[in-house]
Formats: C-alpha cells, sequence, structure tokens
C-alpha cells in the first residue's frame, strides 16, 4: 500500500511528511511569523501611512569614490564577503562559536578560561584518519587539537585579530594651565579617549545591516488625508532645513550629495557608590539616517565616541564659580578636538552635519553656557519659566550679540549668560548649540517631574494636612497598595515600599504605571487629575509618529496638566509657583517633535542604556583598578556575527507589508497530566460543572458562526459532542504590533499569558486578557476584559481548535472615571447566587494581556496581604491603561 504523505497547508509550500508530528513541527518552525490571525483591535490612528517625498535636491544618488555620479539604479559594488568555510582569523566554525560563547556571552575571567583550556587539553582525541578528519571539517569541527585555544591569550589575540569594523582608541591629553600657586585641578593632566569620528561614520554607513532601515535623504511623510507625519529623524523639520540650507549655499557642488545628521549624547554614569563613586563620562555618536527602531535595539546605531575627563576637586570648590568654568571649558574643548577630523569633510558626496545633542539638564547647561536655573532653548526668565510670555527661541546670533552688548555680571544675573564658555558648535559650520538640544524624557519627565516633583509634592501635602505622623502613616499604606499590584510582564514590584536609597529610572517607569490607584482617598481630586494629565502627556510624546491631531492631543494634555497642577499652589505646596527648568522643558515638546522627529528613537533613555553595555559591564569584567583601558579594550571588540544562518532576509520570514497586529498562540508544552485523559475524566478533574456544556456550546458557536440561531437559543443536545482527548496548557503566547514599547526593528512585541494552579510555589496565577468583541468599533468600544481560567485545546473532525475558559467583566460605567481617565470594571455574575459568568472563547479572539489595579475603599489593607490575592479579594478594578504605551493607545 502506497504511503499517504502529509501536505503543508500553506499556500506556495510544497513540504510532505509522513506524520502530522513532522507537520506540526515545519509549521510552528518555517511559518510561525504571526500573520495566522484575522482578528486583532484596531489601529491607532497614527499606524497608518500612505507616502512620502524625498528632499529633490539631496537625493542621495550613487556616485564613485570621486564623486563621479552613476546610473541611478546603479548596484553597489560587491562585497568581500568571507565563503562559507573561511571564518578567518578563527581556524574553523566551531572556534569561532566558543569564543563568542567565553568571551560575549559568558564573559569568563582569564583564569576560568586557562582553566577550560588545561582540562580540555588533558585527553586529546583518538589517532584521526584522513576521511574522518574530512568529515569533521565538514561539521565545522577541528579534527586535530585538543583545545579550540592554548590559553586566554591566544583566544584574545584570535579575537584582535578580526577586523570588522574596528576603531581604535586614541588618547588626548590636556596639559596643565595652571601655576604651582593654584588649585590642583588647574595642575592636573586631564586624558581624553576617543575614536576618529571619520571612521566610525564610515563604518556605520557601510554597516549593511542598516539595509531597509535607513533614510537616504530628508523627506515629508503625509498620511492617506494629507496629514503631515513626524516619525524618525529624516521625516522632520530640522534635517529638511539644513538640507536645503546647504544646498542654497552651493548647488552645484552639493547636488545630489547625501545629507548625514550626527547625533551626540553624553550623560555620566556611575558604576560603584559603595567602592569609591567610580563614575565615567562617556560620549555617544549616532547617525539621524538611521531608523529610531533600529537604534533602539543596539544594532550599532550608537557607538561609544569618547569618554570624557571629570575634574575633581575638595568640597570648597563645590560652588566655585572659576571651578564650573573650567569643566565647562574642558567639556567644549575636548568634543571640539574629537570632531576636528570631519570638519573638512563637511562637503559632498555625503555631507557631515551636526544635527542633535541628547543630554539631561546639568549637561543641558554645560552645552548651551548658560546658567543653571535658565532654559537652554528659549530666553524665558529664569523666575518666569511657568509663564514664558514673552520668550524667544535662544540662538547663536543672539546669543552673541548679548555677549558683545553687555558686561559679563549682566548677562549672568539678567540674561544666564556665561560668556566665558566657548560652546564647540562655534567652531563648525551651520552648527547652533540651542537649536540642537533634544527633549529628554528620562530626566525632564519620568524621573524629573514625576519622581521629583509631583510625587515629592504629594508627600509635602499629606504632611501640610496631616502632620508629620499621620502623613507617614498614609504614605505607608500607599506604599502598600502600590505593592498589592497584580503582576505584569515587566513590571517592578515594590513589596518592601518605595524607601531605597537608590532610584533608579526603571523604577520611575514602574512607579508611573501604578501610583494613580494607590492616591484615591487620600489626595484631593484636582491632584489626582493633575497626575492624571501628566500620564497622558508623558504617553502621548511617547508615539513612534505624531499626526497635527496627536500634537493638539499633546497640547490639550500640556494645558490641563498646567491648569490642574494649581492645586498644589493653592495648597501652599508650591506657594513660589512652577518657575522649574524640567518642567518647563515640557512646553518645547511639541515643537522639537516636529524638529527632529518622535522623541522615543532620540531620547536619553537610548543613552542610559548603553551606558550598561558600554560602561557597566565592562568595567564588570576589568579588574576594577584604573579599569578605563580594560573598558576600552571590550568596547573595541567588535561583536562577531558569522556569514550567517540567521540572516533577517532568509526564506521563511514574512515581509513588513504581510503582518498583522495580534496573534495568540498555545505554549508547545502541555500539561503532562491532561494530555492523557479522556474527555468526560477531564470535564471531572477539572472541577468546574459546567465546562463541558460550555465548550459545546462555543463550538455550536464556533462551527456555525451565521446560524439563525445561536447556541443559548437551543438545548445541549443539539450541539456538537466532544470526542476527542483534551490537552491542557499553562501558558500562551501573544505576539502583537507595539512600536511605542521596546519591540523589534518591526514593532512586534510578545507576551506570555499564564494560567496555572501553581506559580513557583507561591499559589496560582491567572492572568487577566483583552478579548476582541467587535473589531469595527474602535479600541475599549470593541473589547472586553477576561480573567483567564483555563487554556485547553481539542480535535473536532480533524480540526486541532485551541481555546480558553475565561470569567467575564463588565464596565461598571458607559465612560472612564471622571479622575482618574481608567475605565472601572467588575467581576460579571449572573443568577441569585451572584455566580460568576463563565465562557469558552476562541484563543484567536484574545488579543493581548490586560492589567487590573483594584478599587480601593476606605479602609485600609489588612497585613500581610499578597499580591497574589488582589483579583479575588476586591469587587472591582481599573482597566490600567498606563501599563505600557500599547494600552494607552488601545483604551480610548
Amino acid at each position: 500500500m502506497a504511503r499517504r504523505w502529509l501536505r503543508c497547508d500553506f499556500e506556495g509550500c510544497a513540504g510532505r511528511f509522513k506524520s502530522y508530528r513532522g507537520r506540526t513541527h515545519h509549521v510552528c518552525s518555517k511559518h510561525y511569523n504571526g500573520n495566522t490571525v484575522q482578528c486583532g483591535s484596531p489601529l491607532p490612528p497614527d499606524a497608518i501611512a500612505s507616502g512620502s517625498s524625498a528632499h529633490s535636491d539631496h537625493n542621495s544618488t550613487p556616485c564613485h569614490h570621486d564623486s563621479d555620479q552613476l546610473e541611478p539604479d546603479s548596484p553597489p559594488p560587491p562585497r568581500d564577503k568571507p565563503s562559507n568555510n573561511d571564518w578567518s582569523p578563527f581556524d574553523y566554525s566551531m572556534q569561532f562559536q566558543i569564543a563568542d560563547l567565553l568571551f560575549h556571552k559568558d564573559k569568563m575571567s582569564t583564569s576560568n578560561l586557562n582553566e577550560l583550556f588545561t582540562l580540555l587539553g588533558l585527553n586529546p582525541p583518538p589517532p584521526a584518519t584522513s576521511d574522518s578528519e574530512d568529515s569533521a571539517s565538514d561539521m565545522g569541527i577541528n579534527p586535530k587539537a585538543s583545545a579550540p585555544f592554548k590559553d586566554h591569550d591566544d583566544m584574545y589575540n584570535t579575537i584582535d585579530a578580526l577586523k570588522l569594523g574596528d576603531t581604535p582608541w586614541q588618547c588626548l591629553k590636556v596639559d596643565p594651565c595652571g601655576t604651582a600657586e593654584e588649585p590642583l585641578w588647574k595642575q592636573k593632566i586631564y586624558k581624553v579617549w576617543f575614536r576618529d569620528p571619520d571612521i566610525v561614520l564610515q563604518n556605520m554607513l557601510d554597516n549593511p545591516d542598516f539595509d531597509g532601515k535607513f533614510d537616504y535623504s530628508p523627506y515629508v511623510e503625509v498620511d492617506d488625508k494629507n496629514n503631515r507625519r513626524w516619525g524618525d529623524a529624516m521625516s522632520a523639520n530640522y534635517a529638511w532645513r539644513h538640507a536645503t540650507e546647504i544646498y542654497n549655499e552651493n548647488p552645484e557642488q552639493n547636488e545630489h550629495t547625501m545629507y548625514c545628521p550626527i547625533i551626540l549624547g553624553s550623560d555620566k554614569t556611575t558604576v560603584s557608590v559603595a567602592t569609591g563613586q567610580v563614575e565615567y563620562h562617556p560620549l555617544y555618536l549616532s547617525i539621524g539616517n538611521i531608523w529610531g527602531s533600529t537604534r533602539r535595539v543596539h544594532r550599532q546605531g550608537v557607538i561609544p565616541i569618547a569618554f570624557l575627563a571629570i575634574p575633581k576637586a575638595n568640597h570648597r570648590y563645590d560652588t566655585d564659580v572659576s571651578f564650573w568654568k573650567f569643566k565647562c571649558q574642558l567639556y567644549h574643548s575636548s568634543i571640539l578636538v574629537i570632531f576636528t577630523s570631519i570638519k573638512n569633510y563637511m562637503t559632498t558626496p555625503v555631507i557631515f552635519d551636526f544635527g542633535a545633542f541628547i543630554g539631561d539638564y546639568p549637561e543641558q547647561v554645560m552645552l548651551a553656557a548658560i546658567v543653571q536655573g535658565w532654559c537652554p532653548r528659549c530666553t524665558a526668565l529664569c523666575t518666569e519659566l511657568d509663564n514664558p510670555t514673552f520668550a524667544a527661541r535662544q540662538e547663536k546670533e543672539h546669543t552673541n550679540t548679548l555677549i558683545s552688548t553687555f558686561d559679563p555680571g549682566i548677562l549672568w544675573n539678567k540674561y544666564g549668560v556665561d560668556d566665558d564658555i566657548i560652546p564647540f558648535t562655534n567652531d563648525f559650520p551651520r552648527a547652533d548649540i540651542h537649536e540642537m538640544i533634544l527633549p529628554d524624557l528620562l530626566h525632564q519627565i519620568i524621573k524629573g517631574t514625576l519622581k521629583d516633583h509631583l510625587v515629592a509634592w504629594v508627600g509635602e501635602y499629606l504632611e501640610l494636612e496631616h502632620g508629620q505622623a499621620g502623613a507617614k502613616r498614609i504614605m505607608d499604606e500607599i506604599d502598600h497598595r502600590i505593592a498589592v499590584a497584580p503582576s505584569f510582564p515587566g513590571l517592578r514590584l515594590f513589596p518592601d515600599s518605595r524607601q531605597f536609597k537608590q532610584w533608579t529610572g526603571n523604577d520611575s517607569k514602574a512607579l508611573m504605571k501604578v501610583y494613580l490607584p494607590a492616591l484615591v482617598g487620600f489626595v484631593p481630586s484636582e491632584i489626582i487629575k493633575t497626575f492624571r494629565n501628566f500620564l497622558d502627556f508623558c504617553y502621548l510624546v511617547q508615539r513612534p509618529v505624531f499626526t497635527p491631531q496627536t500634537l493638539e492631543h499633546v497640547n490639550q494634555a500640556l494645558a490641563a496638566f498646567h491648569q490642574s497642577r494649581e492645586v498644589f499652589h493653592d495648597l501652599e505646596v508650591r506657594p513660589d509657583g512652577f518657575s522649574l527648568p524640567r518642567q518647563h522643558s515640557l512646553i518645547h515638546y511639541p515643537h522639537l517633535i516636529q524638529e527632529f522627529g518622535a522623541p522615543n528613537g532620540l531620547c536619553s533613555l537610548i543613552t542610559e542604556s548603553w551606558h550598561i553595555t558600554a560602561v557597566k559591564k565592562p568595567w564588570r569584567r576589568s579588574s576594577r583598578w584604573n579599569a578605563l583601558g580594560q573598558m576600552l579594550t571590550t568596547n573595541q571588540v567588535p561583536k562577531p556575527v558569522p556569514s550567517d544562518p540567521l540572516d533577517d532576509s532568509a526564506e521563511g520570514c514574512a515581509p513588513a507589508d504581510d503582518l498583522v497586529e495580534g496573534n495568540v498562540m498555545l505554549a508547545r508544552m502541555r500539561s503532562t497530566y491532561a494530555t492523557i485523559l479522556a474527555i468526560w475524566i477531564f470535564w471531572l478533574n477539572i472541577n468546574i460543572p459546567k465546562l463541558h456544556g460550555l465548550t459545546r456550546r462555543f463550538l455550536y458557536n464556533h462551527l456555525y458562526p451565521h446560524a439563525h440561531y445561536s447556541s443559548n437559543d437551543i438545548t445541549l443536545d443539539d450541539c456538537p459532542e466532544i470526542h476527542s482527548k483534551v490537552s491542557v496548557y499553562h501558558s500562551a503566547v501573544a505576539t502583537f504590533f507595539a512600536p511605542s514599547d521596546m519591540s523589534g526593528i518591526r514593532g512586534m512585541r510578545c507576551e506570555r499569558i499564564h494560567s496555572t494552579p501553581d506559580w513557583r510555589g507561591s499559589g496560582e496565577q491567572r492572568d487577566t486578557a483583552f478579548v476582541v468583541e467587535d473589531q469595527e468599533h474602535p479600541g475599549s468600544e470593541g473589547m472586553a476584559v477576561v480573567c483567564v481560567l483555563l487554556l485547553f485545546s481539542f480535535k473536532y473532525d480533524d480540526m486541532l481548535i485551541p481555546c480558553t475558559l475565561v470569567r467575564w467583566f463588565k464596565r461598571y460605567s458607559q465612560r472612564p472615571n471622571v479622575n482618574t481617565g481608567m475605565w472601572i470594571v467588575r467581576p460579571e455574575t449572573t443568577g441569585q447566587n451572584d455566580m460568576p459568568v463563565l465562557l469558552v472563547v476562541h484563543l484567536d479572539s484574545m488579543l493581548r494581556l490586560a492589567h487590573l489595579l483594584p478599587v480601593f475603599g476606605p479602609a485600609y489593607l489588612p497585613s500581610p496581604f499578597s499580591h497574589m490575592h488582589s483579583l479575588d479579594a476586591f469587587k472591582a478594578f481599573y482597566i490600567n491603561r498606563y501599563i505600557d504605551h500599547h494600552a494607552f493607545e488601545i483604551l480610548l
């Protein structure tokens, strides 16, 4: 009898398989790309693109090295790509893989490396024949050597022989400028370590990893309604304006050139507080041509270009003006010298231009050469930052006019200008430091306005209203409320209150997600609205794309925040007003978004994340004694990439246009006991008497979606019977489009939905999720919240049906809560005994996780109380629209 082969169900795939197991493995490994789902939540308005128009003069046409133009469709010259068997400078592929494992992934110490290679050399392999040698070589194995390397020096020397974008470090020594009678900080020699930016920029422009994620010209993008869209840096006004200015300077020479805006970012970081306040001042470089999504995922889109000097002095110089000016001028002079190598190359065929600078407020003060407390972007008085009625944009020409007109004392006190500092941008064409300063999401919004201002003001209000003892009691209860927030992927919990010494950016981001409901009942409603309006502004400005409508929403949220924050003035928490530089900076965000694009792709969140890669991890690998040299060596070693079976363009990846917004799949591993149970035994073991009937009624609705009668209108006997075995799963994976959150380059994000009877030995974990009810209604109007009680699947007529048993939640009212702006839901019940409403729904109707926060009553929480019991202990919940940016966008 001829064997019956199974075909792959995917159109265009010629795969044939002997068993169902083989076909399932093939589908999961080759075709799992997130486009097999038919339902999902509606896209946010800014996710629909129509077209773009590139800059007509800077159109980046192909040319030779000598700038001679080529035909428009000329292919690039072929790369010197090694063959599949060429692993130079490594001898064979396994040697490369071992080096990558030990150096990049495990980061093994030199002593352990030597011990490992010694152990591997104790038992040499048996003598190899020529046939076995050929076979081993084909498999990438060295048939002759017993250990891949002799010792750590051998491995390091081999890695150093790599030529993948190698840019050596150079040292700039700043000679002493003071005499023996002057302070020690003037007599020191300062070292600045840097890479040649000309070589770094060439390597970035030559990086094939950016192919398809790179803009060669500034462009204007519009949607299908002809609304302007601002997203990546090259779609913004700054790039277009400077490209036009460059072309107008010399139209004949600058025609067909490529505009390349340089993006810099610097910020001090501390690697060890306990062992002597060890800190470094890295300077990072990127270019505006790279897409923001690519820059965020660390694909060599940001490079540490320098480690700047940090002058130190005794405490008596903390407020010394001369010491401050010395640090500022050393800072600017160092950056000036570093970028001197590209000054003469700001011409054809690639025109470099200083495009933007990322830094926190102290860094911005040094950059703009202003006095602390003034704005680096506008001329508002330092005492009127909360009402800058007559402020204009700060410009280099305006500053130079002030310096030539007024005495230094007037400049310092009346205009906030430090005339002794010369910004490094003064030596470069078109560069204006006031124009280049970018928004700072982390320090201005998340850590600044939220934690250092609003959260601190709540504590001050409670002390004014209830006294110190009463305020501490309420603050403890607020901390307790925060601690009982149900768990969520990526959410940092605060089980031991917020009283810890070192507060990180991740702590602040976690607090802003759960803080608002914890305040209800303890502070006036206007304070609640202040937090709500601020959070709305914060989440809006982190969109990946902006339209005029989005910017209008940003302005409305900012105006509402400014209006509601007056409650702190009325309550005498802020009797002197709100003339605060970090809060003042919020008024510049709408303009800066139009100038530089979405802040998500250009902000201090990126440089902060790079501190881990470029500073903290290399420091931990060093001897921690004069560690900078060792850190530079670690940073110089490129991460080797093989020639490579894991190419993004490999067959089987879905085209970008084919990706859908959401997909949910059951976990690949089933619960052990359930896979062997017959259907009738399963219903008994699951201890849910109605589950059998609910599943049959669900199956009827699934098989006959257009039937005249629904399953509720017929008897259970008329519903299809299920005879297959049932598989139970403890989790499912949701994949959905969320470009505003940390995600892949294409904006896809994954979450795991749990429904397990035992979560790490602490009890059951039943997550809540969004179920799409009606795709025709946008956002929350077309979705419901459910608690996932069971994830299971069964077969009917050889068709595998994944589904889930859920407990339904219903909305408390027809609109969100007026103070918090969140929807309130309650578990839906039925009958006189208030039995919970349970339903079986198809897994495809589920979109992603939902996060519920309790609606707290007037009573204090009992102690101890675990967050594991929050979903069962409370009667009403807020749907947390601030848990992440995707939730904020879909919960209209």
